[in-house]
């Protein structure tokens, strides 16, 4: 994200009487529309902007786990997870140079299970939840399965 600026998505919606293709990022009929997944996050990934990338090692028991690491142009500290796996996957978190707040923002989209979805009928059943977990300069984090989370760690003032 330090290098690409810009990012569009094809195709932007889908026509539930009409569809070509999925994954979409909105679908629409003629009494409502709803969000999908790939929507949420594109969503926490452009609020959640890189300017820096940084050099990060994982050692995570699962393989399904990803991560990203890198400073926003604020100078915090975002971590971009992706457990997708059907099981937790625990996560220590290890902060070199520098102090950091002692709680972290965490925005979680998560699903229960690889095959949920928006729908028509459960427009929000996977949204993006906000809120604080501890934090510092060392701390673990359970990031829950098919689930993306992003950290957002503010140096300690």
């Amino acid at each position: 994200s330090d290098v690409v600026s810009m990012a569009c998505y094809a195709p932007l919606f889908g026509n539930a009487t009409a569809c070509q293709w999925t994954p979409d990022l909105i679908f629409f009929d003629r009494n409502g529309c709803f969000a999908t997944v790939n929507y949420y996050v594109q969503q926490l990934f452009m609020t959640h902007r890189i300017q820096t990338v940084l050099p990060l090692s994982l050692n995570a028991r699962a393989d399904s786990v990803f991560a990203s690491a890198g400073l926003s142009a604020d100078g915090d500290l975002v971590l971009k997870l992706v457990n997708a796996g059907e099981e937790t996957a625990p996560l220590s978190v290890h902060l070199g140079g520098g102090d950091w707040a002692d709680a972290a923002r965490l925005d979680l989209l998560a699903g229960r299970s690889g095959n949920d979805a928006n729908t028509f009928t459960l427009p929000n059943l996977i949204t993006p939840e906000s809120g604080e977990i501890p934090a510092g300069r060392d701390f673990t984090y359970e990031l829950p399965p098919y689930s993306l989370s992003v950290l957002t760690l503010s140096p300690a003032r």
